[in-house]
């Protein structure tokens, strides 16, 4: 069989690339527009297992290790979204207003949390709105509980020594019972809560306990998370189990958006502890570009053996 010289110069370039392996163009096939594709479960990230942007048609920036977790609260480690939702609509009946359907609820919500009370009951004093809702939600708190692979990430960040603190907006009496009866509480080593704007305290915190901003990712899943993030000078981690949906989040721009807590440390895990650098970040890197398939395809096994077709 007569291998046309093209091909032969197409697989050297393939195997003789930088880092020898083949399973650095595992996504090269196909537009990289598919990856950010939602679907049913919300994905549309970009594949946090690549280690090359083919954006750029570069290798991804080697990013620091992450050292340090702050955590949002509400619908990133714990599901409150019914008992809030319950007593917000309590707060409208109290103040004569119309209750919001649970989707509206979540489109319109927001933090601070003032911002969303002006939209929808400005007549009535801040302080009587949080005292009605601090009553209703203390009736039906009973209901938050631990979400789904919450737990198991933060045993995850135990063994691997992470640093772990809280950021939120939930009023401590509230969180000192939530994480009483869910048990996250001892996995914190700091909590900040109560913080009714987290912009306004990040700095603090980051300051309070001499984190490196590089070393530090805050994981929420509300718009506001991420502008926090951004205001700190630390990457952002968008969570798709809360309040915000996966429109809201992208509109924020977070550094990696993941459907939960179970799919960012398989991410950590792929990358050593690292989040993926991906985007504009990576068209800097140095060292060639590597080949990309025009022209047929590339098939991969486990084993990051290919085949050529």
């Amino acid at each position: 069989m007569v291998i046309p010289a093209i091909v032969v110069v197409f697989m050297f370039l393939l195997f003789s690339a930088p880092g020898g392996s083949a399973v650095h163009l595992k996504a090269a096939v196909g537009s990289r527009e598919e990856n950010l594709q939602d679907d049913a479960s919300g994905a549309g990230k970009v594949a946090e297992d690549s280690p090359f942007d083919f954006a750029s048609n570069r290798p991804t920036v080697a990013a620091p290790m992450v050292r340090n977790v702050i955590f949002d609260w509400s619908g990133t480690l714990v599901d409150d979204l019914p008992a809030v939702w319950e007593a917000s609509n309590h707060i409208f009946e109290q103040a004569g207003v119309a209750p919001l359907s649970l989707e509206r609820f979540r489109a319109e919500f927001r933090l601070p949390y003032r911002g969303f009370c002006d939209q929808h009951v400005p007549h009535v004093p801040l302080d009587q709105l949080e005292a009605w809702f601090r009553a209703k939600f203390m009736e039906c708190q009973d209901s938050v509980v631990a979400l789904p692979h919450a737990r198991e990430f933060l045993e995850y960040c135990a063994t691997r020594g992470f640093r772990t603190f809280l950021l939120s907006t939930v009023h401590p009496v509230a969180y000192a019972h939530q994480a009483g009866s869910t048990d996250l509480g001892r996995f914190i080593q700091k909590p900040y809560t109560g913080i009714a704007d987290k912009r306004t305290k990040i700095a603090d915190l980051l300051s309070d306990h001499g984190l490196r901003p590089e070393e530090t990712v805050f994981i929420g899943d509300m718009e506001h998370d991420i502008e926090t993030a951004r205001h700190g000078g630390i990457r952002s981690v968008a969570v798709l189990t809360g309040y915000n949906s996966l429109a809201q989040l992208r509109t924020a721009g977070p550094d990696l958006v993941v459907e939960h807590l179970g799919e960012l440390r398989d991410v950590l895990e792929r990358n050593g502890g690292r989040l993926p650098a991906v985007g504009p970040k990576a068209e800097a890197a140095e060292g060639p570009r590597r080949p990309i398939a025009t022209v047929g395809g590339l098939i991969f096994d486990d084993a990051g053996k290919v085949l050529m077709v």
